[in-house]
């Protein structure tokens, strides 16, 4: 890290020789300060304990600090596997330079992000837009509910009816792509490969490049999951009520219409011969 904030371009003013910095090796570097510092506290608390007879209040603050220290140690942890996938991702490392440059990542990676862009931001051919198919049929589901409490009338059902065919087409399309990622992560997965007929430095470098990929993988198996199916799961339940609310709006609506026919037919078979 003081490499790469003290080298100097050279001559010509190329800067690229300059070793990349990575931002989670910062952070990774700065726990480490803050965890020296609380160990320095811990070891004052100890001390002042060891001096008094009564340390409860000293007792209570070293438990606080020792808590600290372990969320610390969590944090560094954390940082430096983040930072570890940076390189192994984004660089490799030269032996006549120290420092991290640009290499291609695998096909494996590109297709499973391609995969997630194209999942997740479909755009509409010739207007630049992005597709919300969630958010445009719950705009859908409330405008027919809104309609059929005002005006209940059989017609809604088809309307009520082609928004359940094409919620459950939807869930079959959710369906077909999470099936799509499970097979995919079941086909970059290192067992996957015989090791019989498969070198062993493949399965190594297989094994680096899967604990990477396995992450974009579980991160949009969790989107289907949670978001998408989930979200027409939903708005499936919503129509399936909706159409049981108006039936019986309907059935209530035609008891009262029958009721007043025949109110008027034996009034008007009351009054005829007069």
């Amino acid at each position: 890290m003081h490499a790469s904030v003290s080298i100097l371009a050279d001559r010509d003013g190329d800067i690229n020789l300059r070793p990349h910095l990575l931002t989670h090796l910062v952070s990774a570097f700065e726990k480490v300060v803050s965890r020296f510092a609380i160990a320095a506290m811990e070891l004052s608390l100890i001390n002042r304990i060891k001096l008094q007879t009564n340390g409860n209040n000293y007792e209570r603050n070293l438990d606080i600090i020792q808590s600290r220290a372990a969320t610390t140690e969590q944090e560094i942890f954390d940082h430096l596997q983040h930072a570890k996938r940076d390189i192994i991702i984004l660089g490799t490392t030269r032996h006549d330079i120290d420092r991290h440059i640009i290499a291609p990542v695998g096909p494996e990676f590109l297709i499973i992000s391609l995969l997630r862009n194209i999942q997740n931001h479909t755009i509409l051919q010739g207007r630049r837009q992005k597709i919300e198919a969630i958010k445009y049929y719950r705009h859908s589901t409330s405008r027919i509910r809104f309609e059929s409490i005002r005006d209940p009338k059989r017609r809604r059902f088809l309307q009520i009816s082609r928004l359940e065919e094409e919620l459950e087409a939807l869930r079959m399309i959710v369906q077909t792509q999470q099936r799509l990622i499970k097979t995919y992560w079941k086909a970059l997965h290192p067992r996957s490969f015989q090791r019989a007929t498969t070198e062993k430095s493949f399965l190594r470098s297989r094994k680096t490049m899967f604990s990477f990929e396995e992450k974009l993988i579980l991160l949009q198996e969790q989107k289907l999951d949670d978001d998408d199916y989930f979200s027409f799961e939903e708005l499936q339940s919503v129509t399936r009520a909706l159409r049981s609310s108006m039936s019986q709006s309907i059935e209530i609506v035609e008891e009262d219409h029958g009721r007043a026919v025949r109110v008027f037919t034996i009034v008007t078979l009351f009054f005829l011969p007069l």
